[in-house]
């Protein structure tokens, strides 16, 4: 079988893409609520977080308004300029 190579996703359509995936996501929430539960279960007052591949910053701003305490700090990567603009 010929196997056919996709051409690679431009920054700005893996944005797009993602975005939509997002929109349509049945497992965001359940990521969501486990990540929440968990970190008001494990991790205490003045945590640090480093996200790596940060996207939108969507994730994170729904796990916080989930939990209940806040990081101290908080470093983000996110290479693709593409998701600053979404």
């Amino acid at each position: 079988m010929k196997k056919t190579l996709a051409p690679s996703l431009t920054p700005q359509r893996y944005a797009e893409t993602f975005a939509v995936f997002v929109e349509h996501s049945l497992e965001y929430p359940l990521m969501l609520d486990k990540l929440s539960s968990c970190t008001n279960e494990k991790l205490k007052q003045g945590f640090n977080i480093l996200d790596i591949g940060a996207g939108t910053g969507h994730m994170l701003k729904e796990w916080m308004r989930r939990i209940d305490f806040k990081p101290s700090h908080y470093t983000a990567f996110e290479p693709n300029e593409s998701h600053l603009k979404i």
